[in-house]
């Protein structure tokens, strides 16, 4: 079998797969993107050799181009090796590059054969939980149920009120129900500046689900498919395999000296990165990429798995671990952070719990950017980053 070929496939169906995002969608240059309104799914031509053409039709909305390709290919994948019942695909020899306005080639993927174990998604009733927002009108500071900080001099009540979040899960309806009376008994005995959200429905009880993660052996796994007005379609069982001893993480390769690009300035990482985030179960996956071949060199160096955990701040727990590699072709680096959701998106008490915001808040902090780079147009900008001083 011909697994180089094979992978190419699968990654075209992974660019597809969420396709709004390939044309895009939940893209953080997103200002560049023409009509990005009702923009559809991309049409993707895979050919024989197992590359791909991710183009769309003409006159449509929104747009094709090699960083909103790249965007959509480190969303959601958990490592450099990317597995599937039939195939793995390497990806850190992939390559994506325009062929034509609105034609992205994508070429490179490395296939090998499957592991012998698939995923097996559980998913369990859980217990009951409920929610509720208060909101106070002069918090300056942020813990963990705390959404939002105030600036300095306000110049509207809106600018100076951040929401407070609670949230509780329990084994029983009665549980939740102490949580209620409690809430609505202690009302009038709140800080000044105490409102609730007027939405009490998210007081009541609701049952969530429990997600989790087996493994499945290929070899007594049994695959039938159903098509109406036909006889069931039986699939063989996987039979060659290869060992998967885990996941490739790496420090950076052919770190530099960070000095070496002169002088630096404080800005966000957004100014010259993108990015792009998700959810996988009980993880979250973080992909960022630069534009220009010359900052590679400084995103690898920079970009340590230390690096990471200190961009995700009070978000990042020790008990997380966190897996790092590269896609050079790409200018790229991509993150695994395993057990931040715990029991599935359906389960977790973050409130973001698709992980769609954590690049954009890695792209929002500030670090030191060499000025060579901020002297360049930002991310999708005519200007250079405006909060620089030269």
């Amino acid at each position: 079998m011909d697994y180089d070929r094979l992978a190419g496939s699968l990654i075209a169906g992974h660019l597809t797969e969420c396709g709004p995002y390939t044309r895009g969608g939940n893209f953080c240059g997103f200002k560049s993107i023409p009509n990005l309104v009702r923009v559809g799914y991309p049409i993707t031509e895979v050919y024989n050799d197992g590359s791909s053409v991710i183009t769309i039709h003409p006159r449509s909305n929104g747009a094709v181009t090699v960083d909103t390709v790249k965007a959509r290919l480190v969303y959601e994948i958990q490592g450099p090796n990317y597995l599937n019942p039939d195939v793995g695909s390497y990806l850190e020899a992939i390559r994506i590059e325009e062929e034509a306005p609105n034609r992205v080639r994508v070429t490179g993927v490395k296939g090998n054969p499957p592991p012998p174990t698939t995923n097996l998604a559980v998913c369990s009733s859980g217990d009951y939980q409920a929610e509720m927002a208060t909101y106070d009108s002069r918090f300056s500071t942020i813990a963990i149920d705390v959404y939002g900080r105030v600036p300095d001099d306000p110049k509207s009540q809106k600018e100076t009120t951040v929401m407070i979040r609670h949230f509780v899960q329990a084994p029983t309806k009665e549980a939740i129900g102490h949580f209620t009376k409690a809430f609505m008994f202690c009302a009038m005995q709140g800080y000044c500046r105490f409102h609730p959200n007027m939405d009490l429905r998210t007081l009541a009880p609701k049952p969530y689900i429990r997600y989790f993660r087996a493994r499945f052996q290929q070899s007594t796994l049994k695959v039938r498919a159903h098509v109406e007005g036909q006889l069931p379609i039986e699939v063989d069982p996987i039979l060659k395999t290869a060992s998967f001893a885990g996941q490739r993480s790496y420090e950076p390769t052919d770190p530099v000296d960070l000095q070496s690009f002169g002088p630096a300035k404080r800005a966000p990482p957004g100014s010259i990165v993108l990015a792009r985030s998700g959810d996988d179960g009980g993880n979250t996956n973080v992909g960022l990429g630069v534009r220009n071949a010359d900052e590679w060199p400084w995103l690898r160096t920079f970009l340590s798995t230390q690096c990471f955990q200190k961009l995700l701040g009070d978000g990042y727990q020790p008990e997380y671990r966190v897996e790092r590699f590269e896609l050079p072709h790409l200018h790229a680096v991509h993150f695994v952070m395993y057990g931040i959701f715990r029991e599935g998106v359906s389960s977790s008490s973050i409130i973001d719990g698709f992980a769609k915001s954590f690049g954009e808040f890695m792209r929002a902090r500030q670090v030191d950017i060499p000025v060579r780079f901020l002297v360049r147009p930002w991310v999708w900008q005519d200007d250079p980053y405006q909060g620089m001083l030269l």
